[in-house]
């Protein structure tokens, strides 16, 4: 799993593309990573790639049908296992019909995204 931000100017990468050897490319102004490395593997302007320009690689792994990621460079913690096989648990989510206090920074952000969809 790979930081999702462009290391040219920190562009969210989900509104990019993946191309057709896999790589992921940036919508805004064409850098390329290689999908299995994170390594910049293109440079539209056609000037060479930076040397350490590598996106970052967060340690991941899928159990219960979740994908846990590691906020560092080696998990602090293995994933807890249950007394019950894989296959039997079942994965719920829901919603919440009340408003929650937040931090005034998040609302700020929430509506940034509303009004910049």
């Amino acid at each position: 799993m790979f930081g999702a931000y462009c290391l040219h100017v920190g562009a969210d990468l989900s509104i990019g593309q993946v191309t057709d050897s896999g790589n992921i490319r940036c919508a805004f102004h064409g850098w390329e990573y290689d999908g299995g490395s994170g390594r910049c593997a293109y440079l539209p302007s056609g000037d060479p790639v930076p040397p350490r320009a590598s996106l970052y690689r967060f340690p991941a792994v899928e159990r219960y049908g979740i994908v846990f990621a590691f906020n560092g460079l080696e998990p602090r913690f293995s994933i807890p296992d249950f007394d019950h096989p894989e296959d039997s648990l079942v994965l719920r989510s829901g919603t919440f019909p009340d408003r929650f206090s937040v931090d005034s920074w998040v609302s700020r952000f929430m509506g940034h995204l509303r009004e910049h969809p």
